[in-house]
Order: structure tokens, then sequence, then C-alpha cells
């Protein structure tokens, strides 16, 4: 019996050895990292926090231009309890319309910025006034609301799509990009550890 067992156990080792990695996807997303790893985090009112608009796994090597639309909302408070202190757009030019709650992008870099795992596209410095749970939306440059609709990054003159990662779930619709004072909800499994060991019994 106990030879079967590790008969069992070698297959199932081996099985995951020749399952091949998933691909990353490109994708844009806002997060509270330059390497795009945190997108939601608890904030305290009256303190600035760091907003990165973040371009994960280019499937360009170099970006000259970015077209994006976003909406900051305040879910259960007076819009005006979320202010945007600065932005930065590392050496960008064009067109900037909207404030901190909702706008769009229309940017250029003369030079183009090289781009790996992760390109930082430009960043905010947002302070809340209250400890409301704040989403943070990206869309197309229309800046329709509609989150299906995709930002645009340029390349040696050409457009493409990208995108947009939303927080908690990979990828999906309907949902932001981040949130403030929020946690993801942690994934739970069907099984449990006594239910496995119970197959080998």
């Amino acid at each position: 019996m106990k030879n079967y067992r590790t008969a069992i156990m070698i297959a199932v080792s081996c099985v995951c050895l020749a399952v091949s990695p998933v691909r990353a996807m490109p994708a844009v997303g806002a997060y509270f990292d330059a390497a795009g790893n945190l997108s939601a985090v608890s904030c305290m009112p009256y303190v600035p926090v760091r907003i990165f608009i973040v371009l994960t796994d280019s499937p360009v090597a170099s970006v000259d231009g970015l077209r994006m639309g976003y909406a900051v909302i305040p879910l259960g408070a007076a819009p005006s309890t979320v202010y945007r202190l600065s932005q930065s757009l590392f050496g960008a030019t064009g067109t900037v319309s909207g404030d901190a709650l909702a706008g769009a992008y229309d940017l250029i870099w003369e030079t183009p910025r090289a781009a790996g795992h992760t390109l930082v596209l430009m960043a905010w410095d947002l302070m809340p006034t209250s400890a409301a749970e704040v989403e943070i939306w990206l869309t197309d440059f229309a800046n329709s609301g509609d989150a299906g609709l995709l930002p645009e990054i340029a390349s040696a003159g050409a457009w493409y799509q990208v995108p947009i990662h939303f927080v908690c779930i990979g990828s999906g619709s309907g949902w932001p990009s981040a949130k403030m004072n929020y946690n993801c909800p942690i994934p739970v499994e069907g099984s449990v550890w006594g239910g496995v060991k119970a197959l080998y019994r």
C-alpha cells in the first residue's frame, strides 16, 4: 500500500511539472507601488498617497504615447473628500483634461521610453480627507465610464489597445483598477486538507 501511495505522489508530481506556466498578458493598471503589485491599501485621512499608472508586460519594446480616461470615485462620501496634490507625467506633453476625480490624458513622449516587465507611465499624489472607500477606474480616452473600453499606448507612431488590470481579480469587467480603504477578500478553496487526505486512505 505504501508503494502504491508513493507511485501516486510521483505521478502527480510529474503531471504538475509538465504544466507550462501561464504567459503574462499586457495590462495598464493603477497601483500603490511602482512595481505594479499593490492595488488595494488602507489610507489615513489627510495623508498623501501616491498612485502609479503602470504598464505591465508591454506588447511593444518602447512607448511614446498614452491615451487614457480615469475616474476617482469616493463611495458613500462627498466627492470633495479626495484631492489631487500633484501629478508626474515623466516629461510627456499633450492634452490633460479634468481634475482629481475624472478626466483624460492624451500624451506623447518625444523620446520613446523603454518598456519591460513594468513601466510607470504617470503618477498622482492623492489625499483623502476621510476613511471612505475610494475606487480608481481606468478607461478609454473618451472617458465614457464603460470599463470595457481600453486605454491605448503608442509605439513608433502606431497605437495599441491595452487591457485594464482590475483589483482583486486578474481581469474582467465592472471592477475598478485600484481601491483605497478596501481589502480584497481571500479566496476560499472548496476542499479542506482533511478531505484531500481522505482520498488516499
